[in-house]
């Protein structure tokens, strides 16, 4: 049986009020595959991304890569990097 290499189910991220500001029913990708998220601004595809590698923790649903859940309480384990979309990590520092 092939396990997907990444599986998102049932994923939700809420406010303090415990309104649902970002939903995922089910999105799964094989090993292998490549996919690009985009949207419009302010439409979750950057909460998404955050909430794979770790920096944001969802209120529901899971994670799993490779069969495993994601631990997200700990970001050493994260098996997801990504690149952010601004220099906002170390924006002094320059290329060239």
């Amino acid at each position: 049986m092939d396990v997907p290499a990444l599986a998102v189910r049932d994923l939700v991220v809420s406010d303090r009020k415990a309104d649902v500001i970002f939903q995922v029913s089910e999105f799964t990708l094989t090993h292998g595959e490549v996919c690009g998220i985009y949207g419009a601004s302010g439409g979750g595809a950057g909460l998404f991304l955050e909430c794979l590698s770790g920096l944001c923790t969802p209120t529901g649903g899971s994670i799993r890569i490779y069969g495993r859940e994601l631990d997200l309480s700990t970001l050493n384990n994260a098996s997801v990097g990504g690149l952010p979309r601004e220099g906002a990590v170390f924006p002094d520092f320059t290329a060239g």
